[in-house]
């Protein structure tokens, strides 16, 4: 039975989960430097994996912020553009959304991440694998896109060429869930609420869970994305967001039950019961232990299987020095050249066919972008802070 709690009703439940102690240790506030700024924007999009960002706001007022607004914009590629843009400060957005914008100049800082997986790869009866989809049409929103990109490069991992052996659909007037529900599409890569409401209808069979299945559920998938010349400018206001919201995720995992019911009530979902279920499957505790922090296993598959997705402005045999020496940062957002045991050959690489397409689990391009488009430092500070 869904319940729907009022708005005070869940604030004075959440107020007395922080006073448990189960969201971190409490912090005083007068032993940090002032605020620079009270008014922040935040994205509203139809997706309940960013649920941390949905019920962190009287956490942030916690933080000392008066003003605090849920700007409605696109998801995915046009989440990203809106953060570049300056038309809001912050978004949790899809890590291959964050990197495709990265790559093309866009101001925008990664901060840390949130959860791994979300993403789940149904198909029809008959596909009980990825290499099942050679010749089969798969529904995507847009070529492009966060879940066309990821698809993609799980197929390069497994030896298909995702421009040429998956024949793409799009349709700009029906979802892609609603096509494959209606068996007009093979396969569909979807994230919450649509696999929760698959499950619920019985429709197709789950070949990948990104959120259980290896290598993808070792990695980030939802990353706090923020622009860069608001970091620049106010970063004690950043680092108390990012607080905020890594307490709001383990409220995830402490309370799924209350957050599904603040994201009923506030708008941000509209079925209780697929709420709760993708607020309960999902690892948000992860976002505080170390998940792809130095990420060697994956520069590993990149050199592996490069030949199947993309190809550099050097040679294959010179490719994976210059991958390994970013990994050297060690995703801290600073890059020590002297302590690099062999100097970057590039850092461009051209993607054969399907622009944007990485051949490791999520995050191979991140390399060559890693020392411009991220800055943990605040996060390695809250991950010490948060434990204690």
């Amino acid at each position: 039975m869904q319940v729907i709690q009022n708005r005070r009703r869940f604030l004075a439940g959440l107020s007395a989960g922080v006073a448990a102690g189960f969201l971190g240790a409490p912090q005083s506030l007068h032993a940090e430097p002032p605020l620079e700024t009270t008014r922040i924007r935040l994205a509203k999009i139809p997706s309940i994996c960013v649920a941390p960002q949905y019920v962190a706001e009287e956490l942030l007022r916690a933080e000392g912020f008066t003003e605090i607004a849920y700007v409605v914009t696109g998801a995915g590629a046009a989440q990203a553009s809106a953060v570049a843009n300056g038309e809001i400060d912050f978004t949790l957005n899809y890590v291959t959304n964050l990197i495709v914008a990265l790559d093309s100049g866009a101001r925008i800082t990664l901060l840390g991440g949130v959860h791994p997986g979300c993403f789940e790869l149904f198909a029809k009866r008959g596909i009980d694998s990825v290499v099942d989809l050679k010749g089969r049409n798969v529904g995507v929103q847009g070529l492009g896109t966060g879940p066309h990109l990821f698809l993609a490069s799980i197929a390069a991992y497994v030896g298909l060429d995702p421009a040429h052996d998956i024949n793409w659909v799009v349709n700009p007037a029906v979802k892609p869930k609603e096509l494959f529900a209606h068996g007009d599409v093979d396969a569909f890569l979807g994230f919450p609420p649509d696999p929760q409401e698959l499950r619920r209808s019985k429709v197709g069979n789950v070949i990948i869970n990104s959120t259980v299945d290896r290598p993808w559920s070792q990695y980030f998938c939802c990353m706090l994305s923020a622009n860069s010349d608001f970091v620049a400018a106010h970063p004690v206001a950043t680092k108390r967001v990012l607080r905020a919201i890594l307490k709001a995720a383990d409220l995830c995992t402490a309370a799924p039950a209350q957050v599904a019911e603040r994201l009923v009530a506030g708008g941000f979902a509209s079925h209780y019961d697929d709420a709760f279920a993708a607020i309960s499957e999902l690892p948000y505790r992860k976002s505080l232990t170390a998940l792809c922090v130095k990420p060697s296993a994956c520069c590993k598959l990149a050199a592996q299987e490069e030949d199947a997705s993309m190809q550099t402005t050097q040679s294959r045999r010179r490719f994976p020095a210059g991958v390994s020496a970013l990994a050297a940062a060690g995703l801290s957002g600073s890059h020590n050249a002297a302590a690099e045991d062999v100097p970057p050959e590039t850092t461009t690489a051209r993607f054969s066919d399907a622009p944007g397409i990485c051949v490791a689990p999520q995050y191979v391009a991140e390399e060559l972008i890693i020392a411009r488009g991220t800055d943990w430092r605040l996060f390695s500070e809250l991950k010490c802070e948060l434990k204690t």
